[in-house]
């Protein structure tokens, strides 16, 4: 078994082909997406620790990973997000043996120069099954807890995933793409002009700035090459509504989106995410993933939980199923760790 870092110049091609296998492929872990999560936590200083297991036949398992030190202390992530872990199916028990060996060994070496730390890793439990990464973390003592997230089976028909929509939705739809001009953008038809309008009325919103304006130009970029598309709804020439959209050839993520409050009394947002739902399912996407789900109402004097509770109610009225995911999260410790 082979050992093979970022700075190795094979690294590149080994983890797509492992990237490849993946079952969902999350678009959150493109370089672009690494590039945006840099950008966004500048305060932060970032080293690569990402690497491949390998033999003579291809790759058998990978991790993303980078150490970020910050105002918050040592931390293992993947550029902010959790620590990812690709596995390649259909191989042999053996060599998922010998591969196990040899990332468990080398997860070691680098905790043993990044302790003290904070570690978070995201298991996706794929058919119900917990990761050979999630396995590292528990054994150690790691934190687990259940993350809902509301995800749309694009393989059925639009009819049927119309029908599956909450009925009292159908007639909003209906309002939004009668009343707005709703436009999708993509790599054939994205202009800066576009990003522009989009940050302008996320800031109008959010009263302030809440990003660099380099995040957004990564965003753009990521529509350019085909990582992502937008969905924009205008009122009288004047951009009212926005949603960003990220993607590969299986899942598409709604990632970020922003509406005029002076619209909220219109339903405004239902006809932009009924129009992406259709395009990711035009791009041949599997899964369209509406986000984390909050299910318990919380006390009204939180508004910020109380938000997050209505925004989840909004999207699960699209449909979709609930997939649990286990966030394990770790504080490690010189003496935590059994080499």
């Amino acid at each position: 078994m082979r050992v093979i870092d970022r700075n190795d110049h094979s690294f590149g091609r080994l983890w797509d082909a492992l990237w490849q296998q993946d079952v969902y492929q999350f678009p959150l872990y493109s370089n672009l997406h690494s590039d945006y999560y840099k950008s966004y936590w500048n305060y932060k200083q970032f080293s690569d620790l990402s690497f491949v297991i390998a033999d003579d036949d291809g790759p058998i398992c990978g991790v993303l990973m980078s150490l970020s030190e910050g105002r918050g202390g040592r931390e293992l992530s993947a550029y902010g997000l959790p620590i990812y872990y690709c596995e390649a199916s259909g191989l042999k028990w053996s060599k998922y043996q010998s591969a196990y060996k040899s990332l468990r060994k080398k997860f070691y070496s680098i905790l043993k120069d990044c302790v003290p730390c904070y570690l978070r890793y995201e298991d996706y439990l794929v058919d119900g099954n917990l990761s050979y990464m999630g396995r590292i973390f528990l054994e150690h003592g790691g934190v687990a807890l259940p993350k809902f997230v509301q995800v749309i089976d694009l393989r059925a028909d639009e009819q049927e995933l119309y029908r599956r929509i909450r009925r009292s939705y159908r007639s909003l739809i209906s309002w939004g793409t009668n009343n707005l001009k709703i436009i999708v953008v993509d790599s054939k038809t994205i202009c800066k002009e576009h990003m522009v309008l989009f940050r302008q009325l996320h800031s109008h919103v959010a009263g302030r700035e809440t990003r660099s304006v380099e995040t957004w130009d990564i965003q753009y970029q990521m529509i350019c090459s085909g990582e992502a598309f937008a969905v924009f709804g205008f009122s009288d020439e004047c951009m009212v509504t926005a949603a960003l959209f990220l993607h590969n050839e299986k899942y598409c993520y709604y990632g970020v989106s922003a509406s005029m409050r002076e619209y909220f009394d219109k339903p405004i947002s239902h006809g932009v995410l009924w129009t992406a739902v259709r395009h990711a399912r035009k791009l041949g996407c599997s899964y369209f993933e509406l986000g984390e789900q909050v299910y318990a109402l919380p006390s009204k004097e939180n508004f910020q939980a109380k938000k997050e509770y209505n925004i989840s109610k909004f999207k699960r009225g699209f449909g979709g199923e609930p997939h649990v995911h286990l966030v394990i999260e770790l504080s490690a410790h010189s003496g935590d760790i059994s080499f």
